[in-house]
C-alpha cells in the first residue's frame, strides 16, 4: 500500500469514526472484508483502499482504526 493511499484511507476512517463511532466503523470494515461494503463508510469508490490495507498491513479493523486515531493524536 503506497503512502498516498494509506493517508487517504486514514482520512476516511477518521471522518467515519468522528461521525459514526468506532463500533460502527469496525463492523463496516468487517463487513467490507467479507465482501459486503455498507455503501456509506466503505463504498465502491474506496473499497480498494480497505482491501489494500487488509492485504498488506492487517485484516484487523482495530489496527486500522487505531492507526487513524494515532495520526490525529487521539488514543482509543
Amino acid at each position: 500500500m503506497n503512502e498516498q493511499n494509506r493517508q487517504q484511507l486514514v482520512e476516511i476512517v477518521n471522518a467515519a469514526v468522528a461521525r459514526h463511532g468506532e463500533k460502527t466503523v469496525t463492523w463496516s470494515i468487517v463487513d467490507a472484508n467479507n465482501g459486503r461494503p455498507d455503501g456509506y463508510i466503505v463504498t465502491d469508490a474506496n473499497l480498494h483502499l480497505f482491501r489494500q490495507y487488509r492485504n498488506s498491513v492487517s485484516p484487523n479493523p482495530s489496527v486500522l482504526i487505531q492507526e487513524a486515531l494515532d495520526s490525529k493524536g487521539v488514543s482509543a
